[in-house]
């Protein structure tokens, strides 16, 4: 696993998707609407979804951790990047996680996506809609307050 992501990291796009079987599935867990939340089916299914995420958003990896379980075939991935729309300038941190799964022969038959797609949402927004839907969203967040 670790080996495969790290074609993605090369950009060795061929040897990554040689990874996926032919009817791999990608799906975002989250944030419907959003360009990118597929799902996305084929050995390219994760790489077009990509593609779509770094055409509205400029990102900057800083780790990716992997928990790996060969009993099950389960492999969870864990994001952590600095994130910019490209339209906005609006930034965040985004901690994402991937949870992959297996076949017998190692190869990728489906990945969901679990993002924070409401930091992706004020992202995409115009400057002053994101400043006012992250107060907004701070002011739900304060824990025995009434927000008016």
């Amino acid at each position: 696993m670790t080996e495969l992501f790290s074609y993605l990291l090369d950009k060795d796009i061929p040897k990554f998707q040689a990874g996926f079987t032919d009817d791999a599935i990608h799906k975002y867990a989250g944030g419907p609407g959003l360009p990118y939340t597929g799902p996305f089916k084929g050995q390219d299914s994760f790489v077009r979804a990509q593609e779509i995420y770094l055409s509205v958003f400029n990102a900057t990896r800083r780790s990716v951790d992997l928990a790996v379980s060969p009993s099950t075939g389960k492999v969870i991935a864990q994001i952590d990047a600095g994130i910019i729309g490209i339209e906005t300038g609006v930034e965040f941190d985004e901690d994402c996680f991937l949870y992959i799964t297996l076949n017998d022969d190692l190869l990728v038959t489906r990945i969901i996506e679990n993002c924070n797609s409401l930091a992706e949402f004020v992202a995409l927004q115009s400057k002053p809609c994101a400043k006012m839907i992250e107060e907004c969203a701070k002011q739900h967040d304060k824990k025995g307050e009434k927000v008016e």
